[in-house]
């Protein structure tokens, strides 16, 4: 499976990969780049063009305004985030060890990831001084509650799982594995308190929904 491909359909809502497609692909991987290399307040198009391996005119034709590029990056990292998750749950077949592994799934994206997670923060504090990527992340987190209320619900369908409202338990899992990232993300953890996290942050849902 071509991974790009698939986030690029899933985000330009695309079929097939064209040349120019490829390159819009290739310029948000580079702005990627561009923010861990040199921070936010250094982040240029020539810099991001450069990185891109595309020319600065190129760059600005197909994103001519930074804030649509960059909130086309946090559209792209959530998509992956989201993707993980996705496949993490397709690999269990109950909705107890779904819900495991779909908490699992924030921690190895953390991993394997870890330049989006960076990026990511940044997007976090864009959300709390810029009205639109506020709204963007307002629609990217209801996808994800979205999908653990489904997945509550199925639980409790075969009653594996008891609680008074499936919106309200996906809200408080949600925040609980969102805060979970934040410092996986800004503290220094070590392998073996990340694995302790883990444990507790999944013991801490599973006492939600049992």
């Amino acid at each position: 499976m071509d991974i790009q491909k698939v986030l690029f359909d899933e985000i330009f809502e695309a079929e097939g990969l064209t040349k120019s497609q490829a390159t819009k692909l290739r310029i948000i991987n580079g702005t990627i780049q561009c923010y861990i290399r040199h921070g936010a307040n250094q982040t240029t198009y020539q810099k991001i063009a450069k990185l891109s391996k595309c020319s600065f005119a190129l760059t600005k034709h197909y994103f001519p305004d930074p804030d649509e590029l960059f909130e086309m990056v946090a559209k792209y990292i959530r998509v992956n985030f989201q993707r993980v998750a996705v496949e993490a749950i397709r690999s269990k077949h109950t909705p107890t060890d779904q819900l495991v592994a779909y908490i699992k799934s924030t921690f190895d994206w953390v991993d394997d990831y870890r330049d989006h997670g960076r990026v990511w923060m940044l997007f976090f504090f864009n959300c709390s001084i810029k009205k639109g990527q506020r709204a963007t992340n307002t629609d990217l987190v209801n996808m994800g509650h979205a999908r653990i209320t489904a997945l509550l619900n199925l639980g409790r369908s075969q009653k594996l799982f008891s609680f008074r409202s499936a919106e309200e338990t996906a809200r408080l899992i949600q925040i609980v594995i969102s805060g979970a990232l934040v410092a996986m993300l800004t503290e220094d953890i070590g392998q073996s308190q990340k694995e302790a996290l883990l444990g507790s942050v999944t013991r801490h849902c599973m006492s939600l929904v049992t």
